[in-house]
């Protein structure tokens, strides 16, 4: 080869410049591999590799993979189940959730739901799910039941969602079916608070008390999903329920956290009976979290913080009389970025029977304070719940 003009090949110079040479071998290999397509084997036939749709997803028919063509043709239905080849998986990765008003209960006792082909629910069974007529999906209705088989057809009209038997669904979920934590959070900026949404609905929360606090700033209350005298402020409480209901579909939950504003912390710490009554002492334990900072909280006369763990569940609720058993719950406090005010917010939460702990010296953002907080209380809670059942199944 002279000056990169041509590419020798068997000894004999070809004419072509080496860039249209590579071009072509670039092609003659995709060629090649397209006809050597890699597969495996599965009883007595040959099962080709699965093809990738252009989202580098596995391409799906009737909630099953759509495996690549043999002969032209793809397999059927028959020839996969010989072949042993199950339902995907990541069809029932997620929850579609359903409203009660969408379900269509017939005099027979079955129901369906339509879902129109812009709903982005139907969308992303149809583009993310890729599934067919026949195709089972997870669903469940807001506040109500599950269902791990529903079975969908498209129409003309769009998706919809066969529902044997749907009372189960419409049932109202009893109390003690939702999460054991609720949480007080200091209002953090309106974007955060957007972006925290789904985060604590996937999280596991009951319910969700926005309170106002020394380091939250006024002009953060003015955003439509939490001022009433907002123009917008009808479709902020309908994107804050959308928002919730994205992390309950993540999460595969049914139970829609409820949301209370509070924009005067010291009106809800200072009312006892209020307090008593949104979280009774024999049925809660309450924690604040808070940074430690051992040397600069002494010398303004807060106590030493104890970590999580270092808190007994069972002897927080023993000093109120109370027992720990399924039943008990956890209330949370998390302040806005940079924590709660130092000291007069602590002594007052102190004051009330809630128990500083932290996670150490490092001070978070909110967004990643809560989901943390929150997983950690939750396995506390049952940590604490199975540890006392087993020691008195042991007396």
């Amino acid at each position: 080869m002279e000056s990169g003009r041509g590419l020798s090949v068997c000894g004999r110079r070809c004419g072509v410049p080496w860039s249209y040479n590579m071009i072509s071998v670039a092609l003659l290999g995709m060629v090649m591999l397209r006809r050597l397509k890699p597969g495996f084997r599965r009883g007595a036939m040959d099962v080709a590799a699965p093809r990738f749709n252009r989202r580098g997803a596995y391409a799906q028919g009737r909630g099953i993979f759509r495996w690549g063509p043999k002969n032209g043709k793809h397999f059927s239905r028959r020839d996969r189940q010989s072949c042993g080849l199950r339902r995907s998986v990541s069809v029932r990765l997620n929850r579609l959730l359903l409203e009660s008003d969408e379900i269509v209960v017939e005099p027979k006792g079955l129901g369906y739901a339509v879902l129109s082909l812009n709903d982005t629910r139907a969308l992303h069974v149809k583009e993310i799910l890729a599934t067919n007529s026949g195709g089972e999906i997870r669903v469940g209705v807001v506040d109500g039941g599950k269902r791990d088989n529903a079975s969908i057809y498209w129409t003309t009209e769009g998706m919809k969602i066969g529902l044997a038997n749907p009372a189960p669904l419409l049932r109202r979920i009893e109390d003690h079916q939702r999460p054991k934590v609720d949480l007080i959070l200091g209002l953090p900026r309106p974007r955060v608070f957007d972006r925290l949404l789904p985060v604590i609905s996937q999280s596991g929360v009951r319910s969700l008390y926005v309170v106002g606090s020394a380091k939250v700033e006024s002009r953060y209350w003015s955003v439509h999903m939490l001022n009433p005298s907002h123009d917008r402020h009808k479709e902020g409480l309908v994107k804050l329920r959308e928002r919730l209901k994205e992390g309950l579909t993540q999460s595969g939950d049914t139970a829609l956290p409820t949301v209370k504003v509070v924009k005067d912390l010291k009106r809800m710490i200072l009312n006892v009976s209020e307090l008593d009554q949104a979280f009774p002492p024999d049925r809660y334990i309450r924690l604040v979290s808070h940074p430690s900072r051992p040397a600069q909280q002494a010398s303004i006369g807060l106590p030493t913080i104890p970590r999580l763990f270092e808190i007994d569940p069972e002897k927080a609720l023993s000093q109120l009389g109370a027992k720990l058993t399924n039943e008990t719950r956890v209330v949370v406090a998390v302040g806005p970025d940079g924590g709660w005010e130092e000291p007069w917010e602590i002594e007052r939460f102190i004051d009330q029977g809630f128990h500083p702990f932290t996670i150490g010296e490092r001070v978070l953002l909110t967004e990643v304070a809560v989901p943390v907080l929150i997983t950690m209380v939750n396995d506390w809670l049952d940590r604490g719940v199975h540890r006392s059942t087993k020691s008195q199944s042991v007396y």
